[in-house]
């Protein structure tokens, strides 16, 4: 009887230690992380501009994602100036230059998120005989946009967005 009065207390004794070692402090993290904002496709991205006379049409996707994805966000998504694509060639080791603004524009690019809404389109058009001019077979020309003023967390892995071209081919040009 002794002895099952002894396993008993030892139970009672180490059962408030086991209930406080579950515990996993996912709770602290989350409301910093409740709102993620980034480009669905981020980083430089190649794309194809043909001649017809007309702009081509370009959609930047801001996606809404966390932990709280019904929440309300907002951010920008703006073109970088000279001096911040110099710091991130510096940073990275590239070679970007930047299209003049005269080559494309962008549409509303203050992007606002309502509960429902998990991504967004950025819209821009590109002109493609404006690009012609500055493409030299050389350089890597981009539309260098960032993520900027975010309501909310801005993935840093994926704030940046370079619609990009180097190469030029008979009738369509690589953007």
């Amino acid at each position: 009887m002794k002895k099952y009065i002894c396993y008993y207390l030892l139970l009672a004794v180490s059962l408030p230690f086991t209930q406080s070692a579950c515990e996993d402090g996912r709770d602290e993290y989350l409301s910093d992380f409740s709102t993620i904002l980034y480009f669905r496709d981020s980083g430089a991205i190649s794309m194809t501009l043909y001649k017809t006379g007309e702009n081509t049409k370009y959609q930047l996707s801001v996606v809404k994602a966390g932990s709280d994805t019904g929440a309300t966000a907002s951010v920008s998504a703006k073109v970088m100036d000279n001096a911040e694509l110099l710091a991130y060639n510096a940073a990275e080791g590239a070679n970007y230059k930047s299209l003049p603004s005269d080559c494309y524009s962008v549409g509303a690019s203050d992007v606002n998120f309502t509960s429902s809404d998990l991504y967004k389109t950025v819209d821009v058009s590109i002109s493609p005989e404006s690009v012609e001019s500055y493409l030299d077979g050389i350089s890597t020309y981009v539309i260098p946009f960032e993520l900027v003023n975010g309501s909310d967390s801005v993935n840093v892995e994926k704030k940046i967005r370079f619609p990009s071209g180097h190469e030029r081919f008979d009738t369509d040009y690589r953007f």
